[in-house]
């Protein structure tokens, strides 16, 4: 069971995700990288997010 918040490095994790997915999005075009970059590394914080939260059920 989880008893302490997630802390810097969930926090880290998902501003740094963010921070780089806006600035590939604020490219004139749209690289390939930014939707690979958003499913993977963003799915996978929202996945560990996702497993957080349900084990303080």
């Amino acid at each position: 069971m989880i008893t302490k918040p997630p802390g810097w490095p969930l926090l880290t994790a998902f501003s740094l995700t963010a921070l780089v997915c806006l600035w590939w999005a604020s490219a004139p075009y749209l690289y390939v990288e930014l939707f690979l970059w958003a499913f993977f590394v963003g799915g996978s914080v929202c996945l560990l997010g996702i497993i957080r939260a349900s084990q303080r059920l």
